[in-house]
Formats: structure tokens, sequence, C-alpha cells
């Protein structure tokens, strides 16, 4: 119906409008949404601005909060949001409900969400109408208003919107719906600033229906009946209100609180529904909201409800460890604010401090006793401070024998120890106070101390806290006394309590103490006699190598020794004296005088050798012609040395002294594709091996580097040496790879330091052959360019000392005709081969003849007159 209703008022979006997209305003959008928020506004300010409840009207403080919250930069960044929408939907025809733009969501310190500090995309009219949501903003909006006239009588209120089919057309044929919106916003407005309808104002007209449609519009309207003032029931207390306390290491206050209740999840417009709450805390006579900032306004932001399930809000920052008190107020969609919900909470520091680092300790004192003073020392780093400040103590836990690990890092759980057992079955509590130092428990003169010392007062320094606890019973167990050692650090507030307490802190990672037996090392036995050294090296230097049985882990040797002469002096015994005896007597003598002239030894090192090391090289002058006396000493794992040994435990040791052995004697004697060589005694009986050279070059034989050394199947040493019988002649056999031919032979001696004796001179042998010499063979005739009559002729011979005989016949026919006999040697010589060479005779035939062609044959004779004939080779004439 139309009759019987007074309009109330008109609303319009709070923007001046440019009158092309919107109607202009007469005043800015800043003046229409202050205008209806002064005309309606709320009696107290919220909750998280007021901490009194029921709080005290205070219409001052109200405006500034208007003022601030609504009208000043949020409402022009609302205003520029809703210019944007309608520009892109009158401009590009886009959906109001799908224009967006990028954000970054900015930290919230009483949430956990994940995407603070994110940048995401947001529907710009999602943006407003949640924001529409507070009660306030929607009456700047338009989107709410309040009735203060006619209070005592029931009305039925009508809000009706009109929608032009322009924009419904848009969004069905966006192409289309683009050039009807510039035909709109090329139309000129009306007195109002409206620019429709657009066909009956210009010229053009619409060429479809559907086009025609432009100028209609659609009418929605929304009813409420029977309204009356009336007092309404109070809103609701939150319900289920719980809080959790999280232990968080590294702050001030070492814990958070997470407050959760019950979201109301129902419709916003519910009686009674929550659709924002307010949350305090009071503390020691503070009262603080625990809400987020706006980062542009300043204003304080309530907290949205949840769709469903819980709502929730965690202090990460309480302000000390006490009693807390935080309440929990929801707010209607009308304003309204409930009675505060409350729970009470006692905010205690549950962090244990970090575990101490760097942890050693030793067991120092008598080896011969189970009792010795523990020192132990670990690190109490700048950082692990910054971790617990409120570290008060360090506890000193200690376990008998060597406790395994249980953790993956190699330390030993915390509930795995008890106190500090100082003795078999004896434990006592020992702390260390931080940063005093004092120390607490039963057992008297346990000292601590800090490096450096004003570590304890500077925070900002690496500490390095040393303990001596003493008087520590810790039996041997076999070889080994044993004592697992650790350290917890503890707070103020008593973390960790109990080794069997949820909030165990970390202990340090174990250390062991150790100490090994008092046992006496054996010394090791010589051999006996005089041991001979290495001959000289190339420094003139002699060596002989000691060595010994491995030790204990933690044990040191030391190789001593003592020259003879030192020895001789010290005993008084006469050079003379001692020379007239035997080797084997003067060896027994040293090592009898060692046994009791400890003094007169040094060590042959600088540094003992470790338990690793099993042998030491001594090192005597090549030209010493006396004997050194060497013996080896342990010490073993606590310090105790082995006796001074008796005889046994000493070596003799005598230099070998280098002599130049003399010539050997060579002769040689041809045979058979052989040669036999004997080598004559060597008077002087320092050789050990000679070498024996040979070489068919003259020039060769005279320079030892450039003869060939031979090596026998019956040999000993390196490959070239042939042993060298000093009893009697030595003789071998050199199979020569070629017979008939001569070889120079020469030989040297060799000592077993490796001194040579001059060589022999050379020994000149030929060894006859058993078979005839290889057949030669012709290679090739060719006729000689510019003389037709003569022929050159190529032979390949093998072997030595041989005749050379060149036959020919015209070819086809047997009349053999003999051209010369001559030796090999004095043949031209083509090219040479390790077993004979090419060489070449000119022929020259008959000029009667020089046309024919002719076959030639070579044969060769050696010696013994034995002979090799080619096969034959013909060639023709020019």
């Amino acid at each position: 119906e139309t009759e019987g209703w007074e309009k109330v008022d008109t609303f319009r979006l709070p923007i001046r409008g440019d009158g092309v997209f919107y109607p202009r305003a007469s005043k800015p959008g800043r003046s229409i949404a202050r205008d209806r928020l002064r005309d309606t506004p709320p009696k107290a300010l919220p909750p998280w601005d007021e901490p009194s409840w029921p709080p005290a009207p205070d219409p001052n403080a109200v405006r500034t909060d208007q003022r601030k919250r609504y009208l000043g930069d949020g409402h022009r960044r609302l205003e520029k949001a809703l210019d944007t929408i309608l520009e892109r939907e009158m401009t590009d025809a886009v959906r109001q409900d799908s224009v967006t733009r990028k954000q970054t969501l900015s930290p919230d310190a009483t949430t956990t969400n994940k995407l603070q500090g994110s940048e995401v995309e947001l529907g710009l009219l999602d943006s407003v109408l949640t924001a529409a949501v507070d009660p306030q903003q929607a009456t700047a909006l338009g989107l709410a208003t309040a009735e203060t006239d006619r209070l005592d009588a029931r009305f039925d209120y009508k809000l009706e919107a009109d929608w032009p089919l322009l924009w419904w057309y848009a969004m069905l044929a966006p192409l289309t719906g683009v050039r009807l919106l510039k035909n709109y916003r090329d139309t000129e407005p009306d007195s109002n600033g409206v620019r429709l309808p657009i066909w009956s104002r210009t010229d053009q007209k619409p060429t479809t229906a559907l086009e025609a449609m432009a100028d209609a519009k659609v009418t929605v309207v929304s009813v409420a009946t029977d309204i009356e003032a009336t007092p309404s029931s109070p809103v609701s207390s939150p319900t289920g209100l719980s809080a959790e306390l999280t232990p968080t290491p590294g702050e001030s206050v070492p814990a958070s609180v997470k407050l959760e209740w019950d979201a109301d999840g129902g419709n916003l417009f519910t009686s009674g529904g929550h659709i924002a709450y307010a949350v305090r805390r009071k503390f020691q006579g503070t009262d603080e909201a625990i809400h987020h900032n706006d980062p542009d306004t300043g204003v304080t932001l309530p907290h949205m409800n949840a769709s469903s399930g819980k709502a929730s809000v965690t202090d990460h920052d309480p302000p000390g460890l006490g009693t807390a008190t935080y309440r929990v107020s929801g707010m209607d969609v009308w304003g309204r604010f409930s009675d505060f919900a409350e729970i009470t909470v006692e905010i205690t520091d549950e962090v244990a401090p970090p575990a101490p680092t760097g942890l050693i300790a030793d067991l120092v004192g008598d080896p011969d006793t189970t009792t010795w003073d523990l020192e132990l020392e670990f690190d109490w780093t700048a950082g692990q401070r910054e971790l617990a400040p409120d570290t008060a103590s360090f506890e000193l836990l200690c376990e008998q024998g060597k406790v395994e690990p249980t953790t993956a890092d190699g330390s030993r759980g915390f509930d795995n120890w008890d106190r500090a057992e100082i003795a078999p079955g004896t434990r006592e509590r020992i702390q260390v106070a931080w940063p005093s130092l004092s120390v607490t428990s039963n057992r008297a003169g346990i000292t601590a101390q800090v490096e450096p010392a004003h570590a304890t007062q500077d925070p900002t320094v690496d500490a390095r806290v040393q303990v001596t606890i003493p008087d520590v019973t810790v039996p041997y167990d076999g070889d080994t006394a044993e004592l697992s050692v650790t350290a917890v650090a503890v707070d103020t507030h008593g973390n960790p309590p109990t080794p069997d307490a949820p909030n165990a802190g970390d202990v340090a990672r174990r250390a062991v103490a150790s100490r090994t037996a008092p046992r006496e090392p054996a010394s090791p036995s010589m051999p006996p006699g005089p041991q001979q050294t290495t001959w000289p090296d190339a420094h003139g230097n002699c060596h002989w190598t000691c060595d010994w049985s491995s030790q204990p882990s933690g044990s040191q040797t030391k190789v001593l020794r003592a020259s003879q002469a030192r020895l001789l002096s010290t005993a008084d015994v006469a050079h003379d004296d001692f020379a007239a005896k035997t080797p084997g007597k003067r060896a027994e003598q040293l090592r009898n005088l060692a046994a009791n002239n400890q003094q007169v030894f040094s060590p042959d090192h600088q540094e003992p050798y470790d338990h690793n090391t099993t042998e030491h090289t001594v090192s005597l002058g090549g030209d010493d012609r006396g004997w050194t006396v060497v013996t080896v000493r342990h010490t073993g794992p606590t310090g105790t040395k082995s006796q001074w040994p008796g005889p046994d435990g000493f070596a003799v040791i005598a230099p070998r002294t280098p002599r130049v052995p003399s010539t050997p004697r060579l002769s040689a004697r041809p045979d058979t594709d052989s040669v036999r060589l004997r080598l004559e005694p060597d008077a002087s009986g320092t050789a050990k091996n000679v070498r024996l050279f040979r070489t068919p070059d003259p020039e060769a034989a005279k320079d030892l580097r450039r003869m060939r050394p031979l090596a026998f199947p019956n040999t000993s040493g390196s490959a070239a040496d042939v042993p060298l019988q000093t009893n009697q002649p030595t003789t071998v056999t050199d199979d020569v790879p070629y017979a008939d031919r001569w070889y120079a032979y020469r030989t040297v001696a060799e000592s077993a330091s490796g001194e040579r004796s001059s060589p022999t001179e050379p020994v000149w042998v030929r060894a006859s052959s058993s078979t005839p010499p290889p057949k030669p063979t012709v290679k090739s005739v060719e006729a000689v360019q510019g003389d037709d009559r003569k022929r050159r002729v190529e032979i390949d011979v093998e072997g030595y000392d041989l005749d050379l005989r060149l036959r020919r016949s015209r070819a086809g026919t047997d009349d053999w005709t003999t051209l010369e006999q001559t030796p090999v040697e004095d043949c031209t010589t083509v090219s040479t081969s390790p077993g004979g060479r090419v060489v070449e005779i000119v022929d020259e035939v008959p000029s009667s003849e020089s046309s024919w062609a002719y076959t030639y044959t070579a044969t060769v004779e050696d010696r013994r007159g034995r002979t090799a004939t080619s096969d034959t080779t013909t060639q023709g004439g020019n």
C-alpha cells in the first residue's frame, strides 16, 4: 500500500559524488557521516576503551572517539573504497562484489594468525560490509538509523531501494553494457544529479528490447511490522571461558596466556548475539585492554566473532608473574555490551634454563689412593644468560662409573641423575649460586670461581665456571676409576624443581673424569751382542732401529743413549783393556756398565712418544769408531716410570765402516754361441757383489757407463749382480746375442755399503757359431740412372765376420758369373740393424748386353767356411 506511510529519511552513501558515477551531494561525505553519527551517539565508550563497568556516560569522550574511529583516516579509506567500487562498475561493468585490492595484513600481538604480514587480495565490498557490522559504522554508511521521535506508539517500517535495470543489463551483457554505461556518463544530469532515464533525454534510440529496459528500474522493499519501543533483555555474557598457560623461553615474562570461549555462531541480527568482543586484563592494580590498535588511526580494534566453535585471544606479553584476571564482554549488533565473563590465571615461570655447555671434569690427586679432588668446569655464555636471565644456581650431579647417554645428542636425561654421588652409595646436593658463586652443600671445602672474574657482573661476557669438590671417593674398577659428571641450571622459580617434573631442564652433556691404576710398566729387553747399523747414507750417517710392544693409552716412551767413551770414563775402564776383548765381551761389559750408571744417559729425541708409537731410529755418524748403548724407558698413564733396566735392557750399537773393495780379476774364454767368464776371489774380503758389463763397441768399452750391465739366472741381489764367493773362483756363462762377433767385458766389485772398486780393463772375446750364417736376401736390383750398363744391387746380410759373394746370369739361363767376393764390412753400407746391415754393390755389364735382363744371387761365408745363399732376384735392363 502507498497510503498512510510517512517518509522518515533518504539514505545515500557518505560520499560527495562526482555527478558521473554517483549523484553529487550537497556536502562532503565526511559531513554526511558526521551528521548521522551526531544524531544517535552511544552513551559511553566501549569496554576496550573504558575499564569501568557499567561505564559512566561521557559525551565528550564519545565524540572524540567517533572523530578518530569513523571520521578520520578510516573514513577517507572507506570513501576511497566506495569510489573505486562505483568507478569499476560504471567504467568496466565489473560487479561490485568482484572489485578487489591488495593489502598487507598487519601483525596482531593478540593472535596467532599465520597470515599476518602477508599480502592478500581483499574484496572492497566485503570490507565495507564487514565494517558495517559495527553499528556506528553502519549508521555512518546509511545502512542503519535510530528512531528518536514518537516512541509511545507502534509502527510498521518499510525500506525501499530502487535498482536501475541498467546495472543488471551491464552485468548480463558486459560488452553492450560498457557502451550503455558510456552513454550514461555522457548524459548531463538533472538538478538532482541523476542521469536516468537515458533514451528519453537523448537523440539516441534503443536498438533492442533489452536496451530499452535501461530506463526501467526495480524496487526492492523490506518491511518490519508492529515495532514498539520496549526495554530489551540484556546481552548475555560469553560462556565457556578458559585459559591456558604456555611457556615462552627467552621472553622477559616466559609465558603466554591463551583465552578461549564459546563463539556465538548465530545470525548477527539475533537478539543477544555477539558480533564482537572486548577483552581486558587486571594485574596488580592495572586494567588493560588486550586488543590491537589500528596502525593508521591509533584506535583500539575489537575482536570479531568467530563463525562457529571457539573464539580465542592470546596475551603474548603479560606484564609479570603472578595472579591475573581476564575479562571478556560481548557486543551485539545494536552496540550493546554484556557483563564481563571472568577467569583468574596464575602466571608462572615454567621454563627451565638451557643446559650448561663445554663441561669437562678431572680427578686430581695421588693415583695410589681412591680419593681425589673433582675439578669440573663449564660454559655459561652470554647467549645462555640472555635466554635465562633468572638463573639462580647450578646443581652439580655425579654418578659412580661411566654412565651411558640416554638422548640422541649424547647427554643423559635429567631424570636419570640423583644428586652428587661423591662416594659409592653416598649422595649429597651440591648447588653453586649464580652469580655470587656461593656453595650450598653439606660437604665442606667446595670452591667455585669464574673466568673472567668480571663475567658475573657483565651479562654480555661468556663465563667459564670452575668448581673443585675435595675428597671424592671413586674406587678402581679393574685398572680404571671413573666418575660421570653433569650440571643443570636452576632458575629463581625452581625450574627444574625435581628430576621427574614434566618441565625438567636440560643437563650438560655428560663428562667422565677418570684415573688409571698406578701400574709400573715393564722394561723391554734388547738383543744381545753388538748390533750392526745400516751402511752410511749419502750424508754419512748410520742408522739402527729399536722397537717395543704397544703401551696402554696415556703412556709415554723415551729412548735414551750413552756413548762407549762416556761409560768407560765413568767406570774408569782403560780403553786398551776394553779394546783387547772380543766384540761379544766388549758388548757384555758395556751392558753391565749401563745398568749401574743411569746418570750418563740422555734422551735421543726431544718429545716423548705417545702410546701409538712402537719404534725409534737411532742415528750415528758414519766415521764414529766407538759404540753406543741404547735403552727404552716407559712412563705409564698414571705417571709411574719403569724401573731402570738390568743388562738385558740395553742394546750395544756398532756403526758399520765402509771399505772400498779391491779390483777383481776377469778372464774370458770363447765357446760355441757363448762366452765363459771367470772371476777371481777378492783378496780383501770386502766385496759383496760384482757387476759385469758388455759391449761390442770399442768406444763404449772405454766408459763403464756406456756398457750394457749383465744379469744371470743364478744371481742374487739386483738384476745385474753376480754373487762373489771369497773362497773359490766364480764362473758364469754369457749367451751372446750374435756369434762370431767381438765383445768387450769389464767388471767392478761392490761392497755391502755400496762402495765400488775400480773397473777391470776391457777383455775382448769372440764366440763361435754352431750353425751356418743366416741366408742373405737380395732386396733390389736397379739400373743406375745415366749409365745403362750399371746395376745397383742391395743385399740384406745378418751376422758378423762374413764374406759376401755376388753372382749374375742372363735371365732364363744357368750360365752364372761370379762377380766378386768381398768382406761384408768393406761393402758400402746402406743401413744397419741390431743383427746386421744392408749393403750395396754396383755391377757393370758389357755394353753389348746392357739391354738384357739379369738374375742375381748372393752368398755369405763365415770364417769356418760355412755358407748360405739367397734366392734369385731378376731385373730387366733399360
